[in-house]
């Protein structure tokens, strides 16, 4: 495990962490939003909720595609101090569903045949070479889509500290979380549509291939392995969260003396 059973023992960390969280954005280790008002930075990941956040978040939230200038002017101005202050948060989602929503999103978008299986997308699209770092392949989008790209970075520093001041995780208490977050960020909007996958009893080559909800089990044998593998931290990093949720009976995780009224 690479998760240690102190993952909430931030001592002494508080005060590394901006420059160290600062130079690994400078250095494009992750994806993240700014905020127009300087209040957060949202470390967004591909297929987690992040389409359901745009409205809500609009006229709030920079983004380099979106907002290129306005995004380069705020980050080139961005320091420790303004680091420290924000406050910041990511959403993480149970990987086996991460990944039937990135495969619904290929096939429905022909980015891949629309004929090729769950598993043969898995053995094809996921690079396990031990050669090929994942951060590295992560700032070069055109040679590997961010959508397949690992949640720990967002999360994790490189020696395994928490990065972030809020972990959401896309559960069934998932809206009443956003709604919690909104308010603090005194947005008086609605979450956007949260895409809910639809199951239903057919064959993993249905035609419909929107209306299907994958698990391992429609895995074979070679890809669950390689699945499990690629994705071993991320599998590791949301079953913790998932039971220290559970343990603590919070809605959502927040860093001690990093909660909202701080």
């Amino acid at each position: 495990m690479f998760l240690t059973d102190d993952i909430l023992n931030q001592a002494g960390w508080e005060k590394e962490l901006p420059s160290v969280l600062l130079r690994a954005m400078k250095n494009k280790e992750m994806s993240f939003f700014l905020d127009t008002n300087d209040a957060f930075i949202y470390f967004n990941i591909a297929k987690n909720a992040q389409s359901s956040l745009k409205y809500p978040l609009h006229g709030r939230r920079l983004s380099v595609k979106d907002h290129r200038d306005a995004w380069n002017n705020k980050f080139s101005k961005l320091n420790e101090k303004q680091v420290a202050s924000s406050y910041k948060f990511t959403i993480l989602r149970e990987p086996t569903e991460r990944m039937a929503s990135t495969y619904r999103y290929f096939s429905q978008r022909n980015m891949i045949d629309p004929r090729i299986k769950f598993s043969e997308f898995i053995l094809n699209y996921i690079d396990c070479s031990p050669n090929n770092n994942e951060v590295a392949r992560f700032k070069q989008r055109r040679v590997w889509n961010h959508h397949l790209s690992p949640q720990y970075p967002s999360v994790l520093s490189n020696n395994g500290k928490i990065i972030i001041d809020d972990v959401i995780l896309m559960n069934d208490e998932f809206e009443n979380q956003i709604h919690e977050l909104l308010q603090h960020l005194g947005i008086n909007k609605k979450l956007g549509h949260v895409n809910k996958t639809r199951k239903k009893e057919a064959a993993v080559n249905s035609a419909d291939i929107s209306a299907y909800d994958w698990t391992q089990a429609d895995m074979s044998p070679d890809a669950l392995k390689k699945f499990k593998n690629f994705y071993k931290k991320d599998i590791e990093l949301y079953d913790k969260f998932r039971r220290l949720l559970q343990t603590d009976k919070l809605l959502r995780f927040c860093i001690p003396k990093l909660r909202f009224d701080r």
